[in-house]
């Protein structure tokens, strides 16, 4: 049996579940990646993102070459390229983690429905979060939109079924290579339409593992303060890894809770206030799930101040927002952090971002393009 692993947001060989179930079930492996064509030429996302993308796929490579599974690449629209590749490599099974955006959710809906009219399995898993959206709900069902009863309920699941680790399979080396043309090089920045740049943080799974190893030995012991602390190295920075999935939410929360199996400075309030932003990101997943029309506008509709009209004087403050000189200096030193290395600490960025809606009465939409096209970690 012939499989392809559709790598998309889970560039990593460990606690991979896709991965897992194809060398499980499969006598030859594929590993694919797609780069969305459409999505290149939109510049939705900015060069820092992108350089940081390569970066995670080239450990990807050299760490599946190594296992003598290189991985394949194709650029185009996703649906056609997986078909494609599919009837081209007479595979039996595509294998891919899930994703919960409303237009992947739609895209992968299709590519299923292709593949089945070629009689090609479709497998998929969860992978991006912990649990699902369907998985943590209310007594009645109905998805959560406090985060105190989500967060409730998220713990009672994780204390009934915590999910295990999963470690790179070990049949991985012992597949057939399929007989397919050497592996092209991967594509650099330049050639997909990006600037080339020098990355501020170290791309792929390994470093993603060595950065968690360094946050559970330092900063983790006093995160309930430093945290709120932008001018020391307090947080993980561990959101562009997250963004990639070069690290799985379960292997880092399992981290998180060992560090008090084994005595020593952490506290438990550190772990728990750390472990609590992984399940505010896993909140504002089921939400996205839930309530898809947050990808394009508020949760609810509210009255708010109108914002400064176009013309001169709007253009004129918010060049000086993007460009960090607005003269207060907490604003201004995010933003250069920002556009001088494509990441800011998430206590800033509410700065920033309260800033140019309240007090520039800039909109909102403004911002938040501005920070897709510079974010390492945009999604």
């Amino acid at each position: 049996m012939r499989g392809i692993v559709w790598f998309r947001r889970d560039l990593r060989l460990h606690d991979q579940p896709a991965l897992t179930a194809a060398c499980a079930e499969c006598d030859e492996i594929i590993p694919l990646f797609i780069f969305d064509e459409l999505l290149l030429q939109s510049h939705e996302f900015g060069s820092a993102c992108v350089n940081f993308m390569l970066g995670c796929l080239k450990d990807l490579n050299d760490a599946l070459s190594g296992l003598g599974a290189p991985l394949q690449w194709r650029r185009g629209e996703p649906v056609e390229q997986v078909l494609q590749a599919a009837r081209e490599w007479k595979t039996d099974a595509v294998y891919w983690n899930r994703d919960y955006e409303p237009g992947a959710i739609g895209r992968d809906r299709l590519v299923q429905q292709r593949l089945a009219k070629l009689g090609v399995a479709v497998r998929t898993f969860k992978d991006h979060v912990v649990f699902e959206a369907s998985e943590v709900r209310g007594a009645t069902g109905e998805p959560l939109q406090r985060y105190s009863a989500y967060r409730a309920r998220w713990w009672t699941k994780w204390h009934t079924t915590p999910p295990a680790v999963q470690p790179i399979p070990i049949t991985l080396a012992k597949k057939k290579a399929a007989p397919l043309p050497l592996a092209r090089p991967l594509p650099t920045a330049g050639e997909l339409g990006y600037e080339p740049i020098v990355l501020a943080f170290e791309p792929g799974e390994q470093n993603a593992l060595k950065r968690l190893r360094w946050f559970m030995k330092g900063p983790l012991h006093s995160y309930a303060q430093g945290r709120n602390l932008p001018a020391i190295d307090g947080s993980s920075t561990l959101s562009p890894h997250f963004r990639f999935g070069t690290l799985s939410p379960r292997m880092a929360i399992h981290a998180a809770l060992n560090a008090l199996t084994k005595g020593g400075p952490v506290s438990r309030g550190d772990v728990l206030t750390w472990v609590d932003e992984l399940i505010w990101r896993e909140f504002f997943q089921q939400v996205l799930t839930s309530f898809p029309h947050v990808a394009k506008g508020p949760f609810r509709t509210v009255i708010v101040p109108p914002a400064r009209p176009a013309g001169d004087k709007r253009d004129r403050l918010f060049r000086t927002w993007c460009e960090g000189k607005t003269g207060y200096p907490i604003v201004d030193a995010g933003m250069r952090q920002l556009n001088q290395t494509g990441w800011m600490h998430n206590r800033v960025r509410m700065i920033v971002a309260s800033f140019l809606i309240k007090d520039l009465r800039i909109d909102w939409q403004s911002g938040e393009r501005y920070f897709m096209q510079h974010l390492i970690d945009a999604s």
